[in-house]
């Protein structure tokens, strides 16, 4: 319980930082703060956590890298790097939970469900996808970025599958970190690339507040229960 207060603080102090960076800097102070307030969170998985979840370890380092390597998005090949390290820390992200899913039993009427959830996730991965071509003609970008877009769509599958299979409060932090995490990169792409600079009020607190839900769903004991026939 200390841990999940330690957490639920830390995050909401990154939150109100976040939003008056947004009030009071650039955008070069607003990538600061997201760098910061990633660190922030791989430091305290360490110091409650330690190294026994090494997937959720190596995606909080990835998701660092990428926050690092966004001040220089303007440049291609640091533009790539953003784009790889955040698809790396999706990767890992899958690993983890991967194998909860795997033991679910699934029926027709539910394979049909993700296979709508997957359509709309397919929409929103081309709508970012002409995002990116409007500001680069780089072919080799736009690979990365379907290949980014694709785990992230994976990786909504997955979360929803768990959050349906097991009905417990710690797949709903699952969630929370998924989609947080997905819909703050959707808004801050289509706030950094269309100039509505007003999004960053929201994608901002969402990804702080992902993350912290990744903390609470990796730190803190729940109760087991099994998982429901799907």
């Amino acid at each position: 319980m200390e841990s999940k207060k330690v957490i639920f603080g830390v995050t909401a102090l990154l939150v109100l930082a976040n939003l008056l960076t947004i009030t009071f800097f650039d955008l070069e102070g607003m990538r600061n703060i997201r760098f910061i307030s990633s660190a922030s969170f791989l430091i305290l998985f360490v110091l409650l956590k330690g190294y026994k979840n090494i997937f959720l370890l190596l995606a909080l380092i990835s998701l660092v890298f990428a926050d690092f390597f966004i001040h220089f998005f303007e440049t291609l090949y640091y533009a790539r790097l953003t784009l790889v390290f955040r698809g790396l820390a999706a990767v890992c992200v899958c690993l983890d939970v991967l194998p909860k899913i795997i033991r679910l039993k699934y029926n027709v009427s539910t394979t049909l469900v993700f296979f709508v959830v997957g359509l709309l996730h397919v929409f929103l991965l081309f709508k970012l996808l002409n995002l990116t071509q409007v500001t680069s003609k780089d072919s080799s970008l736009t690979v990365v970025a379907l290949f980014y877009g694709a785990l992230q769509i994976f990786l909504a599958i997955l979360a929803f599958a768990y959050s349906y299979g097991y009905s417990t409060v710690k797949a709903r932090y699952y969630v929370v970190f998924v989609y947080g995490v997905a819909i703050s990169n959707v808004l801050t792409s289509t706030g950094y690339f269309l100039g509505f600079d007003f999004l960053f009020y929201v994608s901002r607190p969402l990804y702080v507040l992902g993350l912290g839900a990744l903390l609470v769903y990796s730190v803190v004991e729940f109760k087991i229960i099994k998982p429901l026939e799907i």
